[in-house]
């Protein structure tokens, strides 16, 4: 069910900073002595989708409007599902261990998400693990792997525990700030979150300020002007990219949102150098 990808024990007495990258694999971070922050960004998406190596560094413009922050301390974790671009600042000295794996069960799906270990759980099945791959006794891949599968059920389980606390529209709005690039049917969302879809847009609106459909169109303008300020991407192709397949329906949206057409605001704010 699992497979181990890496292994990395880090101990720096200095400070790190790890630029923006990506991995092919889940990967787990655990700090033992840590302190800093991690940001990821929840809808980044990779032009190039070859991603052979263990890291693979983003050199190419960032969205950073859908940029969000984890703040890491002792005995906290990090969970990072596969593809998801994130950099990691340490402020002080640390010690950390990273753990890179694939899952070979769609029963399991781990989010991105980061928790503080107070109860110890998942810190001491790192130890095991640790000391497996440090003192490579005999069949001691075999046994990391066990290791690391335990640690995915009790992720799941802890994962259960959490999202059963979040109340539902939470989760929608959650939902849609990972997906808002995509065709967000809020018929199903509504279903989902347990709201007819009216009960649902009120609830919403009430929580969030704004209706699931303006915040989705929001997301994706907001989207627009990053890429039309920082790439040399043309109109159509930053409407297909932000959800858009109809490149009129696009500049109609983004016109009434930001009071020009995208060209207009793609000549007067573009930043790359020519």
């Amino acid at each position: 069910m699992v497979k181990v990808k890496y292994i990395w024990i880090v101990k720096k007495d200095n400070k790190i900073e790890v630029h923006n990258h990506v991995h092919n694999c889940y990967e787990i971070i655990y700090y033992f002595n840590a302190e800093g922050h991690v940001d990821y960004f929840s809808n980044q998406k990779e032009i190039d989708n070859k991603i052979e190596k263990q890291i693979n560094y983003i050199d190419g413009p960032i969205d950073e409007y859908s940029k969000e922050t984890f703040f890491f301390k002792n005995n906290t974790f990090i969970l990072l599902a596969p593809r998801v671009v994130h950099n990691e600042i340490h402020d002080v000295s640390c010690n950390v261990m990273d753990i890179g794996f694939e899952i070979d069960n769609s029963t399991y799906d781990l989010p991105t998400f980061c928790y503080d270990d107070y109860s110890n759980e998942i810190g001491k099945l790192f130890m095991k693990i640790k000391q497996e791959f440090i003192n490579k006794d005999n069949y001691y891949q075999d046994y990391i792997e066990s290791l690391v599968e335990e640690l995915v059920i009790s992720l799941n389980r802890l994962i259960k525990e959490k999202t059963d606390k979040v109340d539902p529209i939470t989760l929608a709005r959650n939902y849609i700030k990972e997906n808002f690039t995509t065709n967000i049917d809020l018929n199903n969302l509504a279903n989902i979150s347990g709201y007819g879809i009216d009960h649902f847009r009120f609830l919403f609106k009430n929580k969030v300020g704004m209706s699931p459909k303006e915040y989705i169109i929001n997301k994706r303008i907001s989207l627009a002007c990053h890429m039309l300020k920082e790439t040399d991407y043309s109109i159509s192709k930053v409407a297909s990219f932000v959800g858009y397949d109809d490149v009129c329906q696009f500049s109609v949206i983004f016109k009434k949102k930001m009071k020009t057409t995208p060209l207009n605001y793609k000549k007067n704010n573009q930043t790359i150098s020519k």
